[in-house]
C-alpha cells in the first residue's frame, strides 16, 4: 500500500505491475484489486493482508470487500466516504541486520527485512561486513522513523526475495544507501538503479580520501590502517612519491643541516631529552601537465592521532637535507624527478605503527606510508 505519497512494504507475490500510482482513485484501486485474484494479490497492493489498498489516493473512497458494489463494477456505484482515512503509522526501523539489511515495521504490522537500493556490502569479505554493520549500526538505530521510497529502475526484490527500497530518513532526508557508499562502507550495486551516476562518484569520492573499508580493509593502500610499503609509489595528484627506510637517528645528518640554505631556519641543536631526530628519502616525480611547485610544508610524521615535523610539534616544516636536497620552492616540469628528505623531531624511537603522511596542497587529503 502507499504511505503518504511513498510505497510501503509489498507482499511476497508480484505479477506483472500495476501500482498505487496507476489509479485514479483509492476505490478505483480497491475495486481493482478485488476483481483481480485478492487473496493472491499478483500486484502486491495490500501488505497487510487488511484487504484494503492505496489508503493515500485520493477520493472516491471504497474500503468494503464486495468486487461490485451496488451492481456497478469497474468503480461506479457503492459508498465513498467524504473523508481520508486517518494518516497511516509511520515506518521505524527494529534493527540494522546487515551494512545493507534492515529490518522494519509499520506501526504493529508484521516487521520485514528491506534491502537498500543501490547499495551492496559482500558477504565474503569479513573486515568489509562487519564494518559495514557496525558503521550502520551507529546512525541507524531502532526506532528511526524512516521512508520506503520506490525505484523503478531498480529490481523489486533481491535474490533472497527481500524487497528493495531506496529507504530515506524521515529527519534529514538521507538516503541511506548512498550515506553508506560515501562513507565507504557500501560498494555500488550492479544493476540499474536511478541514481547510479551520482552514487558512483560519491564512491570514488570515498577511496579517493580512503573512507570506510578503503582505510581499514584495504591494504597496503594509504590509509593509517594500512600505510604503503616502503619503496612502492604512489600516484597522489601531479606527483608521484616514492618514500624510502627511515632513519631513526638522524642527529649527524640532522646537524649537518647548518651548511644547508635558509640556515637561519634550520634547527641546529640537539633534540631534547627522550627526542629524536628522524629522517626519510623521497623521490618526487612531476607526472601532471606543465611544471609545479613542490610543497615544504605537506609532510609530516604520524603516531597515533598526533603528527611531528621537523622542530617537533611546534613548526610546520617537512623537506630537510643539505645543499641541493634541501627544498625550498622547488619547481619540477612533468617527467623531472627530484630525490630530498622529510625529517622529524619525534619522542622516543621508531614505533612499528608509525608512519610518514604526505598532504594534497589543494584538497588536505592524506595518504600515509610505513617507516620500514
Amino acid at each position: 500500500m502507499v504511505l503518504g505519497g511513498v510505497v510501503g512494504l509489498q507482499s511476497p507475490a508480484h505479477a506483472a505491475d500495476r501500482d498505487c500510482s496507476d489509479f485514479p482513485s483509492q476505490k478505483a484501486a480497491q475495486l481493482f484489486f478485488l476483481n483481480n485474484n485478492p487473496s493472491a494479490d499478483p500486484h502486491g497492493l495490500d501488505a497487510d493482508g487488511d484487504w484494503v489498498v492505496c489508503e493515500s489516493l485520493g477520493g472516491p473512497y471504497y474500503y468494503g470487500s464486495d468486487p461490485t458494489p451496488g451492481g456497478g463494477g469497474g468503480g461506479g456505484g457503492g459508498t465513498s466516504t467524504p473523508a481520508p482515512p486517518p494518516a497511516p503509522a509511520p515506518i521505524r526501523v527494529v534493527k540494522v541486520l546487515k551494512g545493507d539489511l534492515i529490518k522494519v515495521r509499520q506501526g504493529k504490522k508484521r516487521p520485514v527485512m528491506v534491502r537498500l537500493v543501490g547499495a551492496t556490502v559482500p558477504a565474503d569479505d569479513t573486515c568489509f561486513a562487519r564494518g559495514a554493520l557496525g558503521d550502520l549500526r551507529n546512525w541507524i538505530k531502532p526506532g528511526r522513523a524512516v521512508r520506503l521510497v520506490p525505484d523503478k529502475r531498480a529490481p523489486r526484490r533481491d535474490r533472497q526475495g527481500h524487497p528493495m527500497f531506496d529507504m530515506q530518513t524521515v529527519k534529514g532526508r538521507y538516503t541511506i544507501g548512498g550515506s553508506q557508499v560515501a562513507s565507504g562502507w557500501a560498494q555500488v550495486a550492479d544493476y540499474r538503479f536511478s541514481d547510479k551516476k551520482r552514487v558512483k562518484r560519491w564512491d570514488e569520492q570515498a577511496e579517493f580520501k580512503r573512507l570506510g573499508h578503503y582505510g581499514e580493509c584495504v591494504p597496503n593502500y594509504g590509509s593509517e590502517t594500512h600505510p604503503y610499503e616502503i619503496n612502492q609509489s604512489f600516484d597522489f595528484g601531479p606527483w608521484r612519491y616514492q618514500f624510502g627506510v627511515t632513519d631513526g637517528d638522524a642527529s649527524p645528518e640532522m646537524q649537518a643541516e647548518k651548511a644547508a640554505s635558509y640556515s637561519d631556519m634550520i634547527y641546529t641543536g640537539a633534540p631534547q631529552p627522550g627526542w629524536v631526530y628522524a629522517r626519510v628519502p623521497v623521490t618526487i616525480t612531476r607526472i601532471g601537465a606543465g611544471s609545479g611547485v613542490l610543497s615544504q610544508t605537506s609532510f609530516e610524521y604520524r603516531r597515533g592521532s598526533k603528527t611531528y615535523d621537523q622542530f617537533g610539534e611546534t613548526y610546520d616544516e617537512g623537506w630537510c637535507g643539505t645543499g641541493a636536497a634541501y627544498v625550498h620552492d622547488q619547481s619540477l616540469a612533468q617527467g623531472q624527478s627530484f630525490t630530498g628528505f622529510v625529517c622529524a623531531t619525534i619522542p622516543g624511537p621508531l614505533q612499528p605503527t608509525d608512519a610518514w603522511e604526505v598532504t594534497s596542497d589543494s584538497d588536505q587529503v592524506s595518504r600515509l606510508f610505513s617507516v620500514d
